[in-house]
């Protein structure tokens, strides 16, 4: 029997949260890695070289990633659907995404790409600290699951998309 109305792809999340472990686990057993490994210097390198153009288009997305970016979620939650709890929910978990990220920065003491590419192209030179784990990327993966909870299936894709463009930002503007 079919219930109607309800999302089979949110009755068990628990893949999203196995595919986040394994991915940031992968990506710390990278981060952590000394010397930067040669492949990833060349992507970053890659990246970074995109035309001014790209990076003046992913200036917005890489708002997504914004500490402010869970609190305009959280009022466009209680303006359409009256959450209080969602909402409040929202403002917690993208606090703790970005102080968590800074909690992981101190652990794995990795500093931004200038670093280790001394000639990399800083868009934007207020970056300070160490570059892993971003604190963009991780606001903006947690604000997209919650966006991918709200919307139906077929928009889904949309939000990964974004999350990901968000860490892609990062590396085109070299911080």
């Amino acid at each position: 029997m079919i219930r109607r109305g309800r999302d089979p792809g949110l009755d068990h999340p628990w893949w999203i949260v196995g595919v986040a472990v394994v991915a940031g686990l992968g990506s710390w057993l990278i981060a952590r890695r000394r010397p930067v490994p040669v492949w990833e210097l060349d992507l970053t390198t890659w990246l970074n070289g995109a035309p001014d153009l790209a990076a003046t288009a992913l200036g917005p997305v890489m708002q997504v990633g914004m500490l402010g970016a869970p609190l305009v979620l959280a009022v466009v939650i209680l303006a359409v659907r009256r959450d209080w709890l969602l909402s409040a929910a929202v403002v917690v978990g993208g606090l703790l995404a970005w102080f968590g990220a800074k909690v992981v920065k101190d652990a794995v003491a990795r500093g931004r790409p200038a670093v280790f590419l001394p000639d990399i192209d800083v868009r934007e030179p207020s970056a300070h600290g160490y570059g892993y784990l971003s604190g963009h990327s991780a606001v903006s993966m947690f604000t997209m699951v919650v966006v991918m909870a709200l919307l139906p299936q077929r928009g889904r894709p949309v939000a990964l998309v974004v999350a990901g463009l968000v860490g892609v930002a990062r590396i085109v503007y070299g911080v």
